[in-house]
């Protein structure tokens, strides 16, 4: 009852090409986790860093993630710039 509760998106190779749609990505207390493996589609997505450098905002404004081989995630309503660290966790 209540509160919000953290979503956790995982990516693997070969993913296909996925929409999100309510994403949270509040920078501070609360936000959803978009878990991404290392070297995804034999890419150089490692860190954050390497992440932003294939990204995106679509024609609509929403953060676009390439990861590589036409695999992509599409961050429904949420712009790059919104994005941080700790929406992201890497393996």
């Amino acid at each position: 009852f209540g509160g919000w509760v953290e979503d956790i998106y995982k990516f693997d190779d070969d993913s296909g090409k996925d929409i999100i749609i309510g994403f949270m990505a509040v920078k501070g207390s609360y936000n959803d986790v978009i878990q991404i493996k290392s070297n995804i589609n034999d890419g150089e997505i490692k860190d954050f860093n390497s992440l932003l450098n294939v990204t995106t905002n679509n024609s609509d404004g929403w953060a676009l993630i390439d990861l590589g081989q036409n695999n992509t995630i599409t961050i429904h309503g949420i712009s790059k710039d919104n994005l941080s660290q700790n929406n992201f966790q890497f393996y």
